[in-house]
């Protein structure tokens, strides 16, 4: 069972759908073929804003709220909502993998300084670092 597998079984079971789900590593490590939007689908969702290289990263927005806009990056998953005719919520989703080395990180920091600027109304920043060396 994969992650998308298990979120779409609790997804199942649950009472409470939340708004909005951020996942990251929604491929698995030994992928052979690229997974297509509509496997990741869930009922009362949009189609998700999918990021398929690498890992991979993904982002469900319930089908009642208004998506104002996407950003798709080599680190970042990005979408904004609209809250009102003038309040917006932008939510980033980082992934940053354990195999990346200390040369990606320059990239990695402007794409995290990009995304703050201009800064919505609202923002939240959800991050799967992967910092190396550090020990379980």
């Amino acid at each position: 069972m994969n992650k998308i597998d298990e979120l779409k079984l609790r997804m199942s079971q649950s009472p409470q759908k939340p708004s909005v789900i951020a996942v990251t590593e929604v491929n698995a490590n030994n992928l052979r073929y690229e997974i297509s939007p509509c496997q990741l689908s869930m009922d009362d969702y949009a189609t998700p804003i999918y990021k398929p290289s690498g890992r991979g990263m993904c982002i469900y927005i319930a089908d009642h709220l208004d998506l104002v806009k996407t950003t798709l990056t080599r680190f970042r998953t990005e979408v904004t909502i609209a809250l009102s005719a003038k309040d917006k919520l932008c939510i980033s989703c980082f992934y940053r993998s354990p195999s990346n080395t200390v040369n990606d990180n320059p990239e990695f920091i402007t794409d995290l300084r990009t995304s703050l600027q201009p800064c919505p109304s609202h923002h939240l920043i959800i991050v799967d670092f992967n910092p190396p060396n550090i020990q379980n």
